[in-house]
């Protein structure tokens, strides 16, 4: 009797405590996002007791609990991906008024400056901040109109 009782208390116990968690969201969305929550984890839970009891293989239970987390991840990485995509498309691209020392301050010189040191400022820092390599292509756009203009200006 009482190898019933319990879970049996446990189980209604733990409906009244969804219920309250489910009633307490304060808007429509909050409430579809808490429901779909404690559904992937009665899932997940579910799918952990049948491998704990011999129904199911663990490596299905294990794939079948990790499921929700997975779309979780996928999510995660096209609003990223998203994210990343409206940033480099707000960037603009470098304009042509472009000074003197905003060129130097760019190539990271000082106003006396040969050919060379030109030349040597823009490839070290192309190294770093060329988009192939995880730059991107405003600031190797940049470092290009700098060397470019502090050339010309020689």
């Amino acid at each position: 009797m009482i190898r019933i009782l319990i879970p049996l208390i446990l189980l209604i116990l733990a409906v009244v405590m969804v219920r309250r968690y489910i009633r307490n969201s304060s808007s429509a969305e909050q409430k579809k996002s808490r429901i779909i929550t404690v559904v992937l984890i009665i899932f997940a839970v579910v799918m952990i007791l049948l491998a704990l009891f011999n129904r199911m293989h663990w490596i299905g239970a294990f794939l079948a609990a990790v499921a929700p987390l997975a779309r979780i991840a996928l999510s995660t990485l096209v609003a990223y991906w998203k994210k990343r995509q409206q940033a480099s498309s707000q960037q603009t691209p470098p304009s042509g008024t472009l000074s003197r020392e905003d060129a130097l301050q760019i190539l990271g010189l000082k106003d006396p400056c040969t050919k060379e040191e030109i030349i040597e400022a823009h490839r070290k820092l192309m190294q770093k901040l060329h988009p192939d390599r995880g730059g991107n292509d405003f600031l190797a756009a940049q470092l290009n109109q700098a060397k470019e203009f502090l050339l010309k200006d020689l």
